[in-house]
């Protein structure tokens, strides 16, 4: 992807009406395409830079239970007032040996960095509100080149647009498609999983919000929510009132809903198993966006190729884009053109129709 267009994706995710942890998730899923990093993380911090949570452009795999224990053990008082004072002089951090001259023979480094490849870091400031504060973190491997000035100015050039995402407030409650994918998972009575097809399993960790808490989750509350579930299919099987075996999930990355049933007749069988269907919705702007992003148009068009799938009129997106309502005009003429559709009414279907499902 030319860098143009993945700088005016990034723009378009922050402006667009998704919740801020939604847009967050996308931003650092997307970002790789601007400028090469990976394992790239978000955390919220209260204004003394005390983590609240972290959000991952990753899954954290079988370290999710280690991390929060991790970090709050290395966010020392010391560290985080060294991180406060340089970024009172500097929107940007590129050497973690500022905050400890230690930090390559750390825990934390040991333990996470090096299991993600996180070698070379680039940690921003982002303005959140009076209470709250961002650090966006991007990393490189050791294999790789660090981060150069050109990669500090397009990275701080985007900070705008990330607070954006933060401060503004969606004008309309988020609205998901039809099943974009479903699996089907087997458990026993007591609710211990027993066998994942590939894309339950997919969809099981994308359902996992990939939202880490410093104060660190006791339990998996979703593999709580699925034994819960066996739970209640039994008991309404024995007769008892109980709540019906299903669940919804909605996280930045979509909605999921779970559903058990018995898989085989009930008898005295110890053998009983029960399965679960796990189906995924995803946003309808998101899939829009990510259709809109792998079409041969240009990065302003893109844009208004989003605004008529809307239903926005031209006057509307002339004034939104601030330019002419002819121009907007000839931009969705070439629109039609190079998607080889006749008219406005074709371009909705057509985008939803792109399976965008990672």
């Amino acid at each position: 992807m030319r860098k143009s267009h993945a700088l005016a994706y990034l723009r378009q995710i922050c402006c667009s009406n998704l919740s801020s942890e939604l847009i967050t998730t996308e931003f650092l899923r997307a970002i790789p395409n601007l400028i090469q990093s990976n394992s790239n993380t978000f955390s919220v911090c209260d204004q003394q830079l005390r983590s609240i949570y972290h959000l991952t452009g990753f899954d954290l795999g079988y370290l999710a239970p280690a991390v929060p224990n991790v970090l709050r053990d290395h966010h020392t008082k010391e560290r985080l007032v060294r991180v406060a004072n340089w970024f009172r002089q500097s929107p940007t951090l590129d050497d973690p040996r500022i905050v400890d001259d230690q930090f390559y023979k750390s825990d934390v480094y040991n333990i996470i960095y090096r299991a993600f490849d996180m070698h070379y870091t680039s940690w921003i400031k982002v303005p959140i509100n009076d209470s709250q504060v961002g650090v966006l973190g991007l990393y490189r491997s050791k294999n790789q080149a660090d981060f150069s000035s050109g990669d500090r100015n397009q990275i701080t050039s985007l900070i705008a647009y990330l607070s954006h995402a933060y401060q503004a407030k969606p004008n309309q409650a988020t609205e998901y498609g039809n099943t974009a994918s479903q699996g089907m998972l087997i458990m026993n009575p007591e609710g211990r999983l027993i066998y994942q097809c590939p894309e339950a399993k997919r969809l099981i960790q994308l359902a996992d919000t990939p939202r880490t808490l410093i104060d660190r989750r006791q339990n998996n509350r979703l593999l709580e929510n699925l034994k819960k579930l066996a739970d209640d299919l039994v008991s309404i099987h024995r007769g008892k009132e109980s709540a019906i075996p299903a669940f919804d999930r909605v996280n930045p990355y979509g909605a999921f809903s779970f559903k058990g049933y018995w898989l085989n007749n009930l008898d005295s069988d110890s053998n009983n198993m029960i399965g679960v269907t796990v189906k995924y919705r995803e946003p309808i702007e998101l899939k829009l966006l990510r259709a809109v992003r792998n079409f041969p148009l240009s990065p302003t068009q893109k844009e208004v190729a989003m605004l008529l799938a809307k239903g926005i009129s031209f006057e509307q997106i002339g004034r939104k884009l601030h330019i002419k309502q002819n121009t907007v005009k000839d931009h969705a003429g070439k629109i039609y053109l190079k998607l080889n559709i006749r008219q406005r009414g074709d371009l909705l279907p057509l985008l939803l129709s792109v399976n965008s499902v990672h």
